[in-house]
């Protein structure tokens, strides 16, 4: 049994996808960047503030699973959740 054989009976012939998302990642590592900063600032303030998720969800009238997703730092903003985000936690995220 070789190599091939071996991984393929380990993974019951699933197929990976890592490779497209490595090339989705490639393709939108500009704005990702921007996304992960956002996200790296909103955690630091809701430090800051003694604020949790739940809380900042809340105030943002959105579930928690979307909070978690925008701090993932995967999230396509739009500038209104930006500008929301702002105003909640006082701090500039734009920069």
């Amino acid at each position: 049994m070789n190599n091939i054989d071996i991984l393929n009976n380990l993974s019951k012939g699933n197929k990976s996808d890592w490779l497209e998302k490595a090339k989705w990642k490639k393709d939108n590592k500009n704005w990702l960047s921007v996304s992960a900063n956002i996200a790296i600032n909103v955690l630091s303030q809701m430090d800051k503030l003694g604020k949790s998720k739940k809380e900042l969800a809340n105030e943002l009238n959105i579930s928690v699973k979307k909070l978690n997703k925008i701090l993932s730092g995967e999230y396509n903003f739009d500038i209104k959740t930006i500008s929301l985000l702002e105003k909640i936690l006082g701090v500039d995220l734009k920069k």
